[in-house]
């Protein structure tokens, strides 16, 4: 069965809510079909009508299926409550994929999660400094590279 394929929700809407919030803020907030994530114990596919669960959110990939295509977002731990019509993602850090420059960061960020107790704190500040900065170049190059588009 593909996402479009989707059963219909107890709710009757076919759809989910989908948010990912970050430290930074509400990263995304919109319907969709079917909702692919990465978590502590494998990755998980989730239709409208999902059992209520909360789980642990590992780095990767969220693949959101909606109307308007898929939407990608590459996170970095956290925690996820699912219910039978939302999918609530509270990650530590969130970005839509753009671009190349993304994924690098998400890269950076799942190496700085790894260091946690292994490593000492300034190193995994200074891997999350690095990263913040990554993620602004990347958002900079996204919003030109759409205005090229749009002009």
């Amino acid at each position: 069965m593909s996402p479009a394929d989707a059963p219909t929700a107890n709710n009757g809407s076919g759809q989910l809510l989908l948010e990912i919030v970050t430290p930074d803020g509400r990263q995304y907030l919109g319907p969709v079909r079917f909702v692919e994530l990465p978590s502590d114990t494998g990755d998980l596919g989730i239709y409208p009508g999902h059992a209520p669960v909360f789980v642990g959110l590992s780095g990767g990939e969220i693949r959101a299926y909606s109307a308007e295509g898929i939407k990608i977002f590459f996170v970095a731990g956290g925690y996820v409550r699912i219910g039978p019509d939302s999918v609530r993602v509270l990650a530590l850090f969130a970005a839509k994929e753009e671009n190349a420059q993304i994924e690098e960061a998400c890269r950076r960020a799942k190496d700085a999660m790894e260091l946690v107790g292994e490593e000492p704190e300034q190193q995994i500040e200074d891997e999350l400094a690095l990263l913040r900065i990554k993620l602004e170049q990347a958002k900079r190059t996204a919003k030109t590279a759409k205005l090229r588009v749009e002009g």
